[in-house]
């Protein structure tokens, strides 16, 4: 019988020792036959890809709930809570569950180990318990987000009914290989033989991603630009014109900012309007687009705080960066940017950094709460010449600092690793425990 409480449970998991990712599925796949091969009885869409993938998979399980069915969400890492990274239709896993599930796949590790297949990683583990919990609830869809590449992701047991890949560009290099094709190669791995909706992508990517739909002889469809268009900023909501085939074009008050979000939901809505075809009929244009009139992410150019104005984004790689500079130069042109940085060491700060500290006017740097931070002081050596900076140690000492130098017009904006949005949100809940302007 498991004695273990929900705090002694997180540890167990946090403590699985890290190792190189191996580059093949055999130990998930054993873990899972052990289990049952609880993914082999779920609905699935699995969602890959360097950027956005999160946002995507968030606009299509909220549209699967809003439409009216179950729908499960599987997503990493977690902001504020691990219980966020298992959903069902929004509710998150409850504490009692994630004990009741780490102790149902204990046998199977057991097992694994008898047969010198190793430890599973943390990851695998919790993979495990959302394919077990997702098939328990009984769930109509699970939305699947890949942990890193695809190819050998954990989460690639499965055999889903819609495969869909966001923009891709390079991140976890030393993983994954530090050429767009190399990257490309893995995020490909998740197709198989059902139908792919894909961002626009490079070309060179589109030949990877084009080459492996013709070996799985499935239909692979990209997004194009024309497909949706940009209005006009409506206070935290921005309006946006939808183009779709065989369906008349549609506005939105999208209630996620970002430009880079536009694509985003583009992908999200031909994904689903693909998901239709295939005999989903609750799914309709009017609840689609009320799906993203409400729907919600945390830490995607995120505004926190309206006085002072406060922008929290979790953009940790080149591409990233770029499009959050992009974002907030076209929606906030005016505004000059305090800029909150922390970044982990195995990301290409000097590229990040060297965007992020260009559009900003002071630079105000802290260490993650993470084992894999880069320390302030390392990061401040990536700044430019001339450009103002201060260091302090945690987020909050750098927010706190940013409202003391921050003056009418301006726009304080933390960003450089998902990691540090739970931080950053503390802080300014801290900051402003007795304000009524907190958003």
């Amino acid at each position: 019988m498991n004695t273990l409480n929900y705090q002694e449970t997180l540890q167990n998991l946090h403590s699985i020792p890290r190792r190189k990712k191996e580059n093949d599925l055999k130990r998930m796949e054993r873990f899972m036959e052990l289990l049952g091969n609880p993914q082999n009885t779920l609905r699935c869409v699995h969602v890959a890809g360097t950027n956005g993938k999160g946002s995507v998979s968030k606009m299509i399980a909220h549209s699967l709930t809003t439409s009216g069915y179950t729908a499960g969400l599987f997503t990493s890492p977690y902001i504020i809570e691990f219980r966020e990274r298992i959903a069902v239709n929004g509710d998150l896993i409850k504490e009692e569950e994630v004990i009741e599930y780490y102790s149902i796949v204990q046998k199977g590790i057991e097992t694994l180990l008898q047969e010198d297949f190793g430890h599973p990683s943390e990851f695998e583990v919790v993979t495990a318990m959302a394919f077990i919990y997702f098939k328990e609830k009984n769930v109509d869809v699970c939305v699947i987000e890949v942990g890193i590449g695809g190819r050998y992701d954990a989460t690639n047991v499965l055999l889903p009914i819609l495969s869909v890949i966001t923009s891709i560009s390079k991140d976890h290099v030393s993983q994954l290989g530090d050429t767009l094709r190399e990257i490309a190669f893995h995020k490909a791995g998740i197709i198989k033989s059902a139908p792919v909706i894909a961002s626009s992508q490079k070309q060179e990517v589109r030949e990877v991603l084009d080459s492996a739909a013709a070996e799985k002889k499935t239909d692979i469809t990209f997004i194009e630009p024309a497909m949706y268009e940009f209005l006009e900023l409506e206070g935290s909501k921005q309006i946006i014109r939808l183009r779709m085939d065989g369906i008349p074009p549609f506005t939105v008050r999208l209630n996620l900012l970002g430009t880079y979000q536009l694509e985003n939901a583009a992908t999200s809505v031909k994904a689903l309007l693909t998901l239709q075809k295939s005999g989903y009929q609750k799914l309709t244009v009017q609840s689609i687009k009320k799906s993203l009139e409400t729907v919600t992410w945390i830490g995607r150019m995120e505004v926190v705080h309206t006085t002072p104005f406060t922008i929290m984004d979790g953009a940790h790689n080149e591409d990233g960066a770029s499009r959050l500079v992009e974002s907030i130069q076209s929606y906030f042109p005016q505004k000059r940017i305090l800029l909150l940085l922390g970044m982990l060491k195995d990301k290409d700060v000097s590229a990040v950094t060297k965007l992020l500290a260009g559009a900003a006017a002071i630079c105000y740097l802290h260490t993650p709460d993470d084992f894999r931070a880069l320390p302030e002081t390392e990061l401040a050596s990536y700044i430019p010449p001339g450009k103002p900076y201060f260091l302090r140690h945690t987020v909050e000492e750098a927010y706190k600092k940013a409202v003391e130098d921050f003056t009418e017009g301006d726009l304080i904006l933390s960003t450089g690793s998902l990691y540090t949005i739970g931080d950053m949100r503390t802080a300014v809940e801290n900051t402003w425990k007795a304000d009524t302007k907190s958003v």
